[in-house]
């Protein structure tokens, strides 16, 4: 991990980014990453690999702090909450986990499955809820209080095969190939 400062130099009258390695451990740190986010304090960088951990860094001393093993499907979504800072974190497992904590200690506070890997994670401005959305077509309503799901979309993940409209024109129903009317 590489921390990057964009700065105004007056001396040269531009913007420059200066680069700064972050410390890591000595060995058998080497990780390919899916994704990574601040915290609102922008004193950590949070971020998923693809063996299924949560790695934290911290920005402003340039150096990793933990390894937080989460599932054996890689970490494909990520979501802060605005208020309480929880971190919502996707899998490929199916799972979505509600993870508290900070610097070196952090702990799965919930945990809910849904159909397909999680792929996306988008918080409300007020963070009540967020919507999940999967590989498998479908979107959840997901509530951050207690990680109550209910679906709220489906869609199809393979071509569209037919089309059928009723007596109006904007109402229809779709079959496709993977076997889903919507």
């Amino acid at each position: 991990l590489t921390v990057s400062t964009l700065a105004y130099d007056r001396r040269s009258m531009r913007y420059e980014l200066v680069d700064t390695p972050c410390g890591m451990p000595n060995g058998g740190m080497v990780r390919e990453y899916t994704m990574g986010l601040s915290t609102a304090d922008a004193q950590y960088v949070l971020a998923g690999t693809v063996a299924g951990e949560l790695v934290v860094f911290n920005v402003e001393a340039n150096v990793y702090r933990a390894t937080v093993p989460l599932t054996g499907h890689g970490v494909l979504a990520m979501a802060l909450h605005p208020v309480t800072g929880e971190l919502f974190v996707g899998g490929g497992d199916g799972m979505i986990r509600k993870v508290a904590g900070n610097d070196m200690s952090w702990a799965v506070q919930n945990e809910v499955k849904v159909r397909g890997r999680v792929v996306s994670l988008s918080m409300s401005p007020d963070g009540v809820e967020m919507l999940a959305g999967t590989d498998a077509g479908y979107v959840y309503r997901v509530l951050t209080e207690d990680l109550g799901v209910s679906q709220y979309s489906s869609s199809h993940v393979r071509p569209v095969s037919a089309v059928a409209f009723g007596s109006r024109s904007d109402v229809f129903a779709t079959c496709g190939a993977d076997g889903r009317v919507c």
